[in-house]
């Protein structure tokens, strides 16, 4: 049998196994994050340590009320596709114009910088600038190309003569739990992996000794749609499962061209890592103190191996949110807290209303692309969402707060 055919018929057999086992508790089981395997990506250039009140800074202390030029809220009377809620991705371009996705729509609405609805682009399909699960968006530098992820490929738009983004091209990606991308100096970068036939050299063993993960990170080129090349972290199982390996190491990536750096963060672990162009390794930073979730595998030793995410023991933990391209050779990246039932009670018992709401709104994490170094801000808790030359945008403390039934608020910011 040949090896392509052999891999698709593994991970059918993989994928019903892992839906099936990975809910079963069972006696032989691991749980990540594990420190020895963490230490792999050491030495660290940089450390954060988040409890320390002394790393707290006002760094976007420039985004007030004196450079706000718009808040943007929907009216209730909005019809519910145009009104603004469930932002999965949002974007300002460099007139103020707002592109943005919601839960459960396959297309991107574009409003004008006073939040009228303009138009949409894309719409629900699998044909050319059709889309069937969006995952993000990017524009290149200048805001004339569009590139869309969907759950199979990269639609391509271009900015048409009537100011509105048309369908140029589609490229077949073929990677497996794709879920990010950008673009640096119009070449352009995909999250996500490939399952293939180890070596002959390969040292590894067990199970799942004849097949690997690549890399997470691929240059992908526009014109062949082939992959230049691959690079990234690998936070590996303990089974060696291709598909767990892969869950493990979901990635999000930022590309930033005023340092000439893709930088990448581990979506269930905060390390950070900056890359060159070409794939090469610049820099590792950490955040200390991030209370990370238990991640359970089970029946490591057998072809039914599964994986269960969840705190575990009703613990509050962080999570990351996708990091975000800012300014002056600096990206963002912000956290948030995830609190059971249980955890939640006893959180708001331990702390008046005012201390309860501060915490629980997004954290946020300045990343100096060109070095690495972390820097936590503590001048706004909205949910920072995108930058252009000329404008910032953020989602308001309404759509954070989880007390909130009112439609979000979406600030624009001139930059100064």
């Amino acid at each position: 049998m040949k090896n392509g055919q052999f891999l698709k018929n593994f991970f059918k057999l993989f994928v019903l196994s892992l839906v099936f086992f990975g809910c079963l508790g069972n006696s032989e089981k691991k749980i990540h994050p594990s420190l020895q395997k963490l230490s792999k990506f050491e030495p660290i250039d940089f450390f954060l340590d988040i409890s320390a009140e002394s790393e707290v800074k006002d760094l976007l202390a420039s985004l007030n009320d004196s450079s706000i030029k718009a808040k943007i809220r929907s009216k209730k009377t909005d019809s519910l596709y145009t009104q603004i809620f469930g932002v999965k991705e949002l974007e300002v371009d460099d007139f103020g114009n707002i592109y943005l996705t919601k839960d459960q729509l396959n297309s991107i609405l574009v409003y004008n910088s006073m939040g009228e609805f303009i138009y949409k682009i894309g719409r629900g399909g699998s044909g050319p600038g059709e889309f069937l699960e969006i995952r993000t968006f990017e524009f290149n530098s200048d805001f004339s190309t569009l590139y869309v992820l969907d759950r199979n490929e990269i639609e391509i738009f271009k900015m048409s003569k009537k100011n509105k983004f048309e369908p140029d091209k589609t490229l077949i990606h073929n990677l497996s739990m794709s879920h990010d991308l950008c673009t640096l100096n119009d070449r352009l970068f995909v999250q996500g992996f490939k399952y293939v036939a180890t070596d002959s050299n390969s040292l590894k063993k067990g199970v799942f000794s004849h097949v690997k993960t690549t890399k997470s990170v691929h240059e992908i080129d526009i014109n062949t749609q082939e992959i230049n090349n691959s690079f990234g972290q690998l936070y590996t199982s303990y089974s060696g499962a291709p598909p767990l390996d892969a869950m493990l190491s979901s990635t999000f990536l930022s590309c930033n061209e005023d340092t000439d750096t893709i930088v990448t963060a581990l979506k269930h672990f905060a390390y950070f890592f900056g890359y060159g162009s070409s794939g090469e390794l610049k820099w590792t930073s950490k955040i200390e103190n991030f209370k990370y979730p238990a991640i359970e595998e089970l029946d490591i030793k057998s072809p039914t191996v599964g994986i269960r995410f969840g705190s575990g023991g009703g613990e509050i933990f962080n999570f990351l949110l996708p990091i975000q391209e800012y300014r002056n050779g600096f990206s963002i990246v912000q956290f948030g807290t995830q609190l059971t039932n249980q955890s939640l009670k006893e959180f708001i018992k331990n702390k008046d209303a005012s201390e309860t709401e501060t915490d629980i709104k997004p954290n946020t994490v300045l990343i100096n692309t060109s070095n690495g170094e972390l820097m936590y801000d503590n001048s706004f808790k909205g949910r920072y969402m995108s930058a252009s030359q000329n404008f910032f945008a953020i989602i308001g403390d309404d759509e954070t707060d989880f007390n909130s039934f009112s439609l979000p608020e979406v600030v624009i910011y001139e930059a100064r």
